[in-house]
């Protein structure tokens, strides 16, 4: 997810087969205004973390994620949960991010093990 040629990237593994198209069907419209508040879930799905305006944001971004990787709620609330706050600086500017889309190219790629490169992205 990107804003301007600042860029965050959100990845992690999906326990459902989903494309590239999907993905970005589903995010093309969801945004989140970024911030100083952090979240990380780890378990089946990798280390998956946010930084967000405030905790309820946190938590948006990360029920958007665990949708897109087939992981149900009750699920989630099974994972590693830590939340903590960024004094950096740079991480208390607020900035609305959503998928990065550069000349018709939407910046979602998939891998499809742990070995090798992701898939070019959709475009």
């Amino acid at each position: 997810m990107a804003h301007g040629k600042r860029i965050k990237r959100t990845s992690f593994n999906s326990m459902r087969d989903i494309s590239p198209e999907s993905v970005y069907a589903e995010l093309k419209d969801f945004t989140f205004m970024s911030g100083p508040y952090i979240l990380k879930l780890s378990g089946q799905w990798g280390d998956v973390s946010v930084y967000a305006a405030s905790p309820a944001e946190c938590d948006r971004v990360m029920n958007k994620m665990a949708e897109l990787a087939g992981i149900n709620s009750n699920d989630l609330s099974k994972l590693i949960r830590i939340e903590s706050f960024s004094r950096d600086p740079r991480m208390q500017a607020s900035r609305r991010y959503g998928l990065k889309v550069r000349d018709g190219v939407a910046y979602v790629s998939s891998r499809p093990g742990p070995a090798g490169g992701p898939e070019l992205p959709y475009g």
